[in-house]
């Protein structure tokens, strides 16, 4: 489940899941203005290998996560509409598509 929310200065994108595998790596955020087009730069991957592998090394729910990425905002951010949020993992790519940029 993906959703985010627009505030003054960032956009903040929570995401909850579940990894069977233990093995996320990497993020990827693409954000989207109300035309449809990708904003630049583009996709944006993260490595979060060492992140989640320190997470489910420690955490006693399985391969349930919740997390909270923030974007720092400069200009009119009512420009972004939508994200999309792929997670890689040892099993593949799982992509929440269009997920709309609340108020």
């Amino acid at each position: 489940m993906a959703t985010s929310v627009r505030k003054f200065s960032e956009l903040d994108v929570s995401l909850a899941g579940f990894d069977n595998t233990y093995s996320a790596s990497q993020l990827t955020f693409t954000f989207y203005n109300s035309k449809g087009a990708i904003i630049q730069p583009g996709p944006m991957p993260i490595d979060v290998s060492s992140i989640f592998q320190q997470y489910f090394s420690s955490t006693q729910v399985g391969g349930m996560f919740a997390l909270l990425a923030r974007f720092p905002m400069t200009g009119d951010s009512t420009q972004v509409v939508s994200v999309d949020v792929q997670i890689t993992n040892r099993a593949g790519v799982t992509t929440a598509q269009r997920v709309p940029i609340l108020n």
